[in-house]
Parts: structure tokens; sequence; C-alpha cells
């Protein structure tokens, strides 16, 4: 009985132990011309004035040519709060926002850390590098070290002129993170997890067996195990 017992259990752990940490094979970086979309979170308060509060969210288009920034345009707003003092001109705040969110990253940086993530993109699944920076944090794609996300402080300026020329200054937290590329065989090039699905059927099949096998085995042998 003890030895069936050290069987199932082997059956068990076995394809527990293959199924962790299988992800494919790193393909060579290569250049990226398409399309990359990402959600970008925006909350803060105006620097010398904390009840004043913006808090929006949107989409961020980036039009990319052997990896370098064509255009970037802004979309999708999901607007929660914005101060009256910006709100008549919050198409230019939106644009020194994303100038100044841009700049603050470079778009490829290969770069590795002891530290890793997973992000969900175009639904697969992709491993990042998480990378402590001064001013927050970023996750670089493993293979390529393309920016897919990251959590950043930013403080930005904003003009008035009417009625009276001011200059207002906002400390902003800005979450990010890549949610769609195109076109979509570009994501060939990352360090995708694939869900090692013939591994998981086939153990499940064994494992189910070994169950019924015991199970039977249990029964046929009922009289040996009962208490008369």
């Amino acid at each position: 009985m003890g030895n069936t017992f050290l069987l199932l259990s082997i059956i068990l752990l076995f394809p527990l132990a293959l199924i962790s940490g299988i992800i494919s094979p790193f393909n060579s970086p290569q250049t990226i011309t398409g399309e990359l979309k990402y959600v970008v979170i925006v909350d803060g308060a105006r620097s010398d004035n904390p009840l004043e509060i913006v808090s929006f969210q949107c989409t961020i288009s980036l039009k990319i040519k052997d990896n370098k920034v064509e255009s970037i345009t802004a979309s999708n707003f999901i607007i929660n709060n914005i101060p009256n003092s910006i709100s008549y001109r919050f198409q230019e705040f939106v644009k020194t926002l994303i100038i100044k969110w841009f700049n603050s990253f470079s778009l490829f940086d290969k770069v590795e850390s002891n530290s890793k993530t997973y992000i969900s993109v175009n639904g697969r699944i992709v491993e990042a590098y998480i990378v402590p920076r001064d001013n927050g944090v970023e996750y670089r794609e493993a293979s390529t070290g393309l920016y897919v996300g990251g959590d950043n402080e930013l403080q930005i300026s904003i003009e008035t002129i009417s009625p009276v020329h001011l200059r207002y200054k906002y400390n902003l937290s800005i979450i990010s993170y890549l949610f769609s590329i195109e076109p979509e065989q570009l994501i060939n090039s990352f360090a995708i997890v694939e869900p090692p699905t013939i591994i998981v059927r086939n153990s499940t099949i064994i494992i189910a067996a070994a169950i019924t096998v015991l199970a039977v085995r249990t029964l046929v042998k009922w009289k040996d195990y009962s208490i008369m």
C-alpha cells in the first residue's frame, strides 16, 4: 500500500514540475514598425493646492517605425475630475502631459532585473523585467527591452492667460501599460509565456487513470481493509 501511494505522489508531482517556469525561448531582438497602444491613468493635485485634484485616464497611441516614434495621439478619455483652472485648456494640459510622460523614459532599453512581472498584450502573456527608476518603476519586455508599462511620478506646468497670466504646477502619478500592438505578429518577438496545454492534458489523463486504478484496487480488496 505504501508503494502505491508513493507511485501516486510521483505521478501527481511530475506534471507540476514540468508546468512550472515553462516559457517560450527568446527570439532575437528586431526593429518594430507598427502601432503601440497604452492605457494611461493619471491622478494628482496642484502643488500649491492639494484639494485641486486631477484624475482621468485615456489611451495613448504611438506610431512606430524602426523603433522610432513618428506620432503620438490621445483618445478614449474617461474624466473623473478636472479643476476649473485647466478645464478650458484641457487639450493643452494633456499635450504637455504626454510629452513629459514620454520623455521620462526610453521606449526601448535592453535591461535586466532580478524581479519579473507578467502582462497581457493582445491576449498573450508577456514576461517583463521590473526596473526601478528615480521617478518610479518601469516594466521592460524581457526580449526586446520595449517599455510595456510603469508607474511614474511627474510634475508639469500649465499657464493661463485670461483673465490674468498664471502658471500652475501639478504633481501627478501616471500608471501606464501596453495592451495592444499592431500588426499582431510583432508580438512573436516578445518573451511569451506559453501554457503547456499538451502536458496539462496528458498529465490530467494520467492522474485520472491513476486515481481510477487505485479506487478500483481499493474496492477489490475491501475485505482486506474492512474491520470485522
